[in-house]
C-alpha cells in the first residue's frame, strides 16, 4: 500500500492539535503558532535552515516563560508526524542543541535578566549555567544522548584575591574577553566567582581551543597576571548527581 504523503499544512495542523492537547486544551498563543509554522515550513521547504527555525522556536517560547521540558516535549511530538529524513534531521544533536540554546537565551532574557548577567564581564551567572545544565540533561535524556558524551566543561580559574577590587575587576574583564574570543560558537560562558566556566561541545575542536586559550592567557600582557589555570572537566554520567556537581563547580 502506498503511504500518503503529508503536506506542510496537514503536518502543522496535526502538530498544533497535539500541542493544544498537551497544554490541557488551552487556546494556542499566536506567537507559538507563528514559530511552529516556521519550523514546519523550514523542514519542508528549506531543510538547511532547520537549526535556525528550531532556535527561534525555543527562543520565543522561552521568552514567553514556557518551561523547557514542555518546549522540548512539543518538538518531540512533531517527530511522529514527519517522514524519516525530516525526523532524523530534527532528532540530531545540532538541532537539539539549537533548541536548548534558543530556549535558554529566551528564558533568561524574558524572565530573569536582572539575575543572570555579571555586571563586570557581561558573562552569564551561575544561575544561567545551572539552567543550561539542567536543560541539557533533560533534553539529552529524552533524546537518548548522554550529556557527558555531548558536552564538556572548560574551567578557567583566576587568581584575584590579593588584588584591589578595581584592578581585580579589570583583570577578570580581560580574561572574559579572551575566553569569548576563543569560544564564540554559541557556547554557554558563565562567571562563577573567580572562575569562568564554559559549557562546550565534547569534541577535538574544544580540546584544541582550550589549549589555545591557555596559551593566549599566558602570552597576553593584559591577562598574564591572572595566573589562569585552564582545565577540561567531565560532566557526571547521571542527572541524579548534577546538583552535587554544580555545588562543587561553584564552590
Amino acid at each position: 500500500m502506498k503511504r500518503t504523503r503529508r503536506t506542510p499544512g496537514g503536518t502543522l495542523s496535526s502538530w498544533l492539535t497535539r500541542i493544544a492537547a498537551d497544554g490541557h486544551g488551552e487556546q494556542l498563543d499566536p506567537r507559538l503558532i507563528a514559530v511552529a509554522t516556521d519550523v514546519v515550513d523550514t523542514l519542508h521547504e528549506r531543510p538547511a535552515g532547520v537549526h535556525g527555525a528550531v532556535y527561534r522556536f525555543g527562543n520565543t517560547l522561552g521568552a514567553d516563560g514556557w518551561p523547557g521540558t514542555q518546549v522540548f516535549r512539543w518538538l518531540f511530538l512533531l517527530g511522529d508526524l514527519l517522514g524519516r529524513p525530516q525526523r532524523v534531521r530534527l532528532g540530531q544533536y545540532p538541532a537539539q542543541a539549537a533548541l536548548a540554546q534558543g530556549w535558554a537565551d529566551g528564558y533568561v532574557r524574558g524572565a530573569h535578566a536582572g539575575l543572570c548577567f555579571d555586571p563586570t564581564t557581561g558573562l552569564v551567572t551561575a544561575l544561567v549555567l545551572r539552567l543550561r545544565l539542567r536543560e541539557a540533561y533533560g533534553v539529552d535524556g529524552a533524546a537518548s544522548i548522554r550529556p557527558a558524551d555531548a558536552y564538556t566543561v572548560v574551567l578557567v580559574d583566576v587568581e584575584l584575591r590579593r588584588l584591589p577590587p578595581l584592578e581585580a575587576g579589570l583583570l577578570m574583564l580581560c580574561v572574559a574577553d579572551a575566553v569569548k574570543a576563543v569560544f564564540h560558537r554559541g557556547e554557554t560562558i558563565a562567571r562563577v566567582g573567580d572562575r569562568i566556566v564554559v559549557l562546550a561541545a565534547n569534541d577535538q575542536h574544544t580540546r584544541r581551543r582550550t589549549e589555545d586559550l591557555a596559551d593566549r592567557l599566558w602570552l597576553d600582557a593584559n591577562t598574564r597576571g591572572a595566573n589562569a589555570t585552564v582545565l577540561l572537566d567531565t560532566l557526571p554520567a547521571a542527572g541524579e548527581v548534577l546538583d552535587r556537581y554544580l555545588r562543587d563547580l561553584v564552590a
